[in-house]
């Protein structure tokens, strides 16, 4: 398959575990936020989204990868689709778009809180050969992210619950972010355990977009010394363009 280099981690994945979580805030930070029902107010239930998010710098950042930051979102409540990611659960986002083009999707009344113009562009098909193994679009756009495409081959999406999964991130017709998405209740469970976790394999697209190095797998651990967790990409390599 090519050449391989090390894992790449935010600083701070450690921090992620259960004993962090429980002292983040248990509504949204409010960054995000529109009056969809026009009625002058704001409701945090239903009119933000993006739970408590945190920029992260990597602690590596080699330059063939393309990655170029990092954002942690702590969702207390979850979120849609209803009774597939509406428990509890860290977000930690791979960003392969700078953070001023993220922030530039705005606002709006349109799916999860988007602008309807930058809605079009977030939903802008993925050319087939780039499109990740198994992947949909089903329209899932959020503000100051883009779209969201999912697995629909994963467990959670047949009743057996979710304790981890993979989210390809899209805008515009490219893939900008990859998405770990854990579930609280398996931090916990590895914690209480003392399980050291493991990794899971990436699917792929076929083809990338952009030549460089591209993780095969992303990996959960717990480390029982520290009490502490780390939220990983890994074995990064050079694949088709």
């Amino acid at each position: 398959m090519g050449s391989r280099s090390n894992g790449l981690t935010p600083n701070r994945p450690a921090r992620t575990g259960a004993k962090y979580v429980a002292k983040l805030s248990q509504s949204s930070s409010g960054k995000h936020c529109f009056d969809k029902n026009n009625d002058s107010r704001i409701s945090p239930a239903t009119e933000c989204i993006g739970g408590t998010e945190r920029p992260l710098r990597l602690a590596e950042r080699p330059h063939e990868t393309g990655l170029k930051w990092a954002l942690l979102n702590y969702n207390p409540h979850g979120h849609g689709p209803p009774h597939v990611y509406d428990t509890p659960h860290l977000d930690v986002h791979f960003y392969l778009q700078s953070k001023a083009q993220r922030d530039a999707i705005r606002p709006g009344p349109c799916d999860v809180l988007i602008n309807c113009t930058d809605y079009a562009k977030a939903t802008a098909p993925i050319p087939p050969a780039y499109m990740p193994a198994d992947y949909q679009d089903q329209g899932l756009a959020e503000v100051a992210m883009g779209n969201h495409l999912i697995d629909p081959t994963a467990p959670e999406w047949h009743h057996k619950g979710f304790t981890h999964a993979f989210i390809y991130g899209a805008y515009d017709g490219e893939l900008t972010f990859l998405e770990p998405m854990v579930s609280i209740d398996w931090l916990n469970t590895l914690a209480r355990d003392r399980n050291h976790g493991g990794c899971t394999p990436i699917k792929q697209p076929s083809r990338w977009q952009h030549p460089g190095l591209h993780p095969e797998k992303y990996c959960i651990r717990y480390h029982p010394k520290r009490d502490a967790f780390t939220i990983s990409l890994e074995q990064f390599t050079r694949n088709a363009v």
